[in-house]
């Protein structure tokens, strides 16, 4: 199975984030790792959870003529409005300071499939987890890495791992984005083979 991106037509009466939000709730409410059930937060902006926006939108970019954007090549970039410009942003983007994006979009339905991967040790998905700290409270947190990587694409989701009050563990979703610059992908294998190392992999337990 090879994780296929979405494409989006301009229909008139369609608004394709709000229907990818629909699902992605649905989707967020019955999915778990490895038993720890995966959360959002409910902070909500104009309809939509914050962190849900935070994934299919991008900050401003100033393009260039001779500026090529990672969408470039697809579809989402023949049918985008916003251009990476916040001036054609909608205004519950512009209150996070971000532009809503169909690139990050097309992958976000994503998530659920890359889970039932790592689940069946597919060499194509990589989880990992490290402490970072975490910009929304400036609290450091254990942060759970799963990463998709097939030809080239190269898609990875961050959750924070946080404890309920019986001491399970939950999967807080934070965001999730293609990763297409050379730099961010060294780092995440460097991240990757530096888990393995100290431990942090997480991986389905064999069968016994």
């Amino acid at each position: 199975m090879s994780l296929e991106i979405k494409e989006f037509t301009k229909k008139i009466g369609q608004d394709p984030f709000i229907e990818e939000y629909r699902l992605f709730i649905d989707m967020i409410s019955r999915l778990s790792i490895l038993d720890n059930k995966i959360v959002i937060d409910k902070k909500i902006i104009g309809g939509m959870h914050e962190r849900f926006m935070h994934a299919v939108s991008c900050e401003e970019q100033k393009l260039k003529d001779k500026d090529y954007p990672p969408c470039v090549n697809e579809l989402a970039m023949e049918v985008c409005a916003t251009k990476c410009n916040s001036i054609n942003s909608r205004f519950c983007f512009k209150e996070i300071n971000r532009v809503e994006c169909l690139y990050r979009l097309s992958r976000i339905s994503w998530i659920e499939d890359m889970i039932s991967m790592l689940e069946d040790n597919d060499e194509r998905i990589s989880c990992w987890k490290y402490e970072k700290k975490d910009f929304t409270n400036n609290k450091y947190k254990m942060h759970w890495y799963l990463r998709y990587k097939e030809g080239g694409k190269d898609f990875l989701v961050v959750f924070r791992e946080d404890k309920d009050k019986l001491g399970n563990i939950n999967l807080n979703f934070r965001t999730a984005y293609p990763v297409y610059l050379p730099g961010d992908k060294y780092k995440l294998d460097k991240e990757y083979r530096r888990a393995i190392k100290e431990g942090y992999e997480i991986k389905k337990p064999a069968f016994v």
